[in-house]
């Protein structure tokens, strides 16, 4: 209808919770609109990328891209904060961070879009820390309701080098409060014969 009324473009909010109206998925719903329009420019109002997954908003921008025939546009920012979508729901608020997790989810954007091979340009943060494991151990002992024992796992690769080199790792980990280190090995990036040697060169105790 808006299409045909002569409108340029069709543009939605992409909010959690605003307001008492019907909320929709907006991804979801521009999906339906670019399948059900030809001329007119499809968007998003303005995505918050600090509570979404850049790689993955990265793959929808193309799915979408190519449903509408490239009248997809992309619209970010740091994102309402009159309301309670971020904190209300666990989301960062502070928009300090937002704003470095936005440029963080541009880069990674551009870059996969890009047609070439692409490789951040700043180490983003993978693995915890002992002494985050520390804090969150003591935080779940504290509120926890039943005071039983848990268990903590943690899991990453190890150098494999040196299994003295492998242990020290480890028992930081274990000091803090790890009961399980689950060591990686994935057929994906690594050949069989590494995965064998890694196996065969034995857990970090």
């Amino acid at each position: 209808m808006a299409e045909d009324a002569g409108w340029d473009g069709f543009f939605l909010w992409d909010h959690i919770a605003r307001g008492v109206a019907p909320q929709n998925d907006p991804w979801a719903a521009m999906a339906a609109i670019a399948c059900n329009t030809e001329k007119m420019r499809l968007g998003l109002m303005v995505t918050p990328l600090s509570r979404r997954r850049p790689w993955k908003v990265a793959r929808e921008l193309v799915t979408l891209d190519h449903l509408s025939k490239g009248r997809m546009i992309f619209g970010v920012g740091l994102g309402d904060f009159k309301g309670k979508e971020f904190e209300g729901f666990g989301e960062i608020s502070d928009p300090v961070t937002r704003g470095i997790m936005l440029d963080e989810g541009l880069e990674f954007i551009n870059g996969l879009q890009s047609g070439e091979k692409f490789k951040r340009s700043r180490n983003l943060k993978e693995y915890l820390t002992p002494d985050e494991i520390r804090e969150i151990t003591a935080y779940i002992g504290e509120h926890r309701a039943n005071k039983n024992t848990f268990d903590v796992c943690m899991s990453g690769i190890l150098p494999t080098k040196y299994l003295g080199n492998d242990h020290a790792i480890v028992q930081a980990y274990i000091v803090a409060g790890t009961t399980w280190w689950i060591e990686f090995v994935y057929s994906a990036t690594r050949s069989l014969a590494h995965n064998t040697k890694r196996i065969q060169f034995g857990p970090p105790r």
